[in-house]
């Protein structure tokens, strides 16, 4: 298809053993002690994990392993602390002033695990903070006695160095020589391409330049480095970039906000032009990760999901896509009113699909924009001789809900002249039977209401096996059964 990166769920053993993995308990237990209600994580054994690995490295495919060192949970026995309480909406504002005696969920044993790959105990000297009290079974933000919140953690909320669970402290001199150990050791027990580094904005950016630093040093220069640092001020992300010596690159929040605010707008308010403004991609489009849905972010409608894949998969200059693996296979219950356990395939899956495909045979070549409407906006690609014989791509994105097809007229280079292009996604809303382009290199290219059209010249190398794809959805053996949604085909 093109995919040449997996970024799996975090892997190590979490709190509970359907968890899915961000409640980390255990960074050293991939799927191999018995502990939390089992051996495997939720996703299977660490000899598992290995096989998937070495496979995806096999087909060309790098993994990325999410990374959570922000917090734990799942301790063996709470301790007695001493912590002031502070505000929920400002971490700097205490709410008595007072120390507080609590029993706090800071002591961490590894029972089953032992002192095998590390010996490092976890406690409450670790731990900057708590959201529990087990001895009065309370519920607040603690900061415990002789801590502080880490000074460049983002100021959201006052100070956002606290989100969840036992607060890592990474100001500690130990706890920060034990993460860039396991981090290491990660290295060595998994043939990685990189990590998605969860909740960067809660970690001191000192922390984070010592791990990514250590990561490029010692445990691969090669490592994709894909920050999570949930910020709306793109000029903001792109300075932490800088300040990372473009080590770490960050996920594009600016863009995913746009597509949220075009998808939800009256139809008369949304102005498709300013799709791109304020993203980062705009900024650092080598140094950005675009993407429309993921484990956790469900922001955009339904019917402009499509628009928004086209916008990432195929123009220049969008960043680095990052297609949902749901939004190729499906998702799981429970959801909405579905039951655990569910499969339901999203309509557009075929149509994504096909995106990716377009991406890696057509998305090539000069681009020329159109974006001269509020409601319909377009760009072509021109092709590269290099790559499919110079083959190259029309899209055309409406929002209108009219149920009269927009058109425009685009260029797509005087090479293509006298080739007949046809939709790739049945979209174009009446021009089945494609459009010539005439002499000078332009067309009038259609999309029916609400959807991307995708243009290719019918007779277009690579062009049967996009027409043809079928993707394998029935990897879990579900489809006909009482599992699979019927709603769905």
């Amino acid at each position: 298809m093109g995919i040449t990166c997996l970024w799996i769920p975090p892997a190590c053993k979490a709190c509970w053993e359907g968890s899915t993995g961000y409640d980390a308990y255990d960074l050293y237990d991939l799927g191999e002690f018995d502990q939390k209600g089992g051996v495997r994580t939720k996703y299977g054994t660490k000899e598992e994990l290995q096989r998937l690995v070495a496979r995806a490295g096999a087909a060309g495919v790098d993994v990325l392993f999410d990374v959570i060192v922000n917090h734990k949970a799942g301790a063996e026995y709470t301790e007695p602390v001493r912590g002031v309480r502070v505000e929920q909406y400002d971490r700097l504002k205490e709410v008595t002033g007072r120390l507080e005696d609590i029993e706090a969920w800071t002591g961490f044993d590894y029972p089953a695990r032992g002192d095998r790959y590390s010996s490092f105990k976890w406690n409450w000297s670790h731990f900057s903070g708590v959201d529990f009290d087990e001895k009065n079974k309370g519920h607040a933000i603690w900061r415990l006695e002789g801590k502080r919140w880490a000074h460049d953690a983002d100021e959201d909320r006052g100070n956002y160095d606290y989100l969840m669970f036992a607060n890592i402290d990474h100001l500690h001199p130990d706890v920060r020589e034990e993460l860039l150990s396991w981090i290491s050791w990660l290295g060595s027990q998994l043939r990685l391409g990189g990590i998605r580094f969860d909740a960067t904005k809660h970690i001191s950016k000192d922390f984070q330049w010592d791990f990514v630093s250590h990561i490029k040093r010692a445990v691969s220069p090669d490592w994709l480095i894909i920050g999570e640092y949930w910020h709306l001020n793109a000029g903001f992300l792109a300075e932490l970039i800088e300040r990372f010596d473009h080590q770490m690159i960050l996920f594009d929040i600016p863009l995913v906000h746009n597509f949220r605010d075009l998808s939800k707008a009256p139809e008369w308010e949304a102005d498709l032009r300013t799709v791109f403004d304020g993203s980062l991609g705009r900024l650092k489009p080598g140094h950005s990760v675009s993407f429309v849905v993921n484990h956790d972010t469900t922001l955009v409608e339904p019917w402009f999901v499509p628009l928004a894949y086209a916008l990432i998969l195929l123009y220049e200059g969008a960043g680095t896509p990052c297609v949902f693996y749901g939004d190729l296979y499906g998702s799981f219950g429970p959801k909405g009113g579905r039951g655990e356990g569910t499969l339901e395939l999203p309509p557009h899956h075929a149509d994504v699909a096909r995106m990716v495909l377009a991406r890696r045979h057509y998305a090539y070549g000069a681009q020329t924009v159109y974006f001269d409407g509020p409601r319909c906006v377009g760009f072509t690609r021109h092709g590269d001789a290099l790559r499919s014989a110079g083959a190259g791509l029309a899209v055309l994105l409406n929002a209108s809900s009219s149920r009269q097809c927009a058109e425009k007229i685009m260029y797509v280079g005087t090479q293509h002249a006298g080739e007949r292009w046809t939709d790739i996604l049945g979209a174009s809303g009446g021009q089945e039977d494609g459009v010539v382009i005439d002499e000078h290199g332009f067309a009038t290219f259609s999309a029916g209401p609400r959807s991307v059209a995708i243009w290719v010249d019918a007779t277009a190398e690579a062009r049967d096996v996009v027409d043809n794809f079928q993707l394998d959805h029935d990897i879990y053996g579900l489809m006909g059964s009482e599992k699979m949604d019927g709603s769905q085909d």
